[in-house]
């Protein structure tokens, strides 16, 4: 009965549907037999390190990308100021 009770309680402290539906998905029968398969590398599926991780992520529900900031030179910029920018004049 412990075993029954803990998940129970683990179970309704999740303030988010998603976060119940991953919980729900992860303690499903055979939910983890994906980790069991073999690799079939002789047949050119062969997943890297970083294709592990990926999968494994999203399958977990994980944040994988992180926001970054990237400045690029967009058309609507005018030619004189793409000359300017071109001489190092920062």
């Amino acid at each position: 009965m412990g075993l029954l009770n803990d998940r129970a309680l683990i179970q309704d402290s999740f303030a988010k549907p998603s976060q119940k539906a991953r919980f729900l998905a992860s303690v499903a029968p055979h939910s983890g037999d994906w980790l069991l398969a073999l690799p079939a590398a002789n047949c050119g599926l062969r997943l890297d390190d970083e294709a592990v991780s990926v999968a494994v992520g999203m399958r977990l529900g994980l944040a994988l990308c992180a926001h970054t900031v990237v400045h690029v030179v967009t058309r609507w910029m005018s030619k004189a100021f793409m000359r300017w920018y071109a001489k190092g004049v920062r």
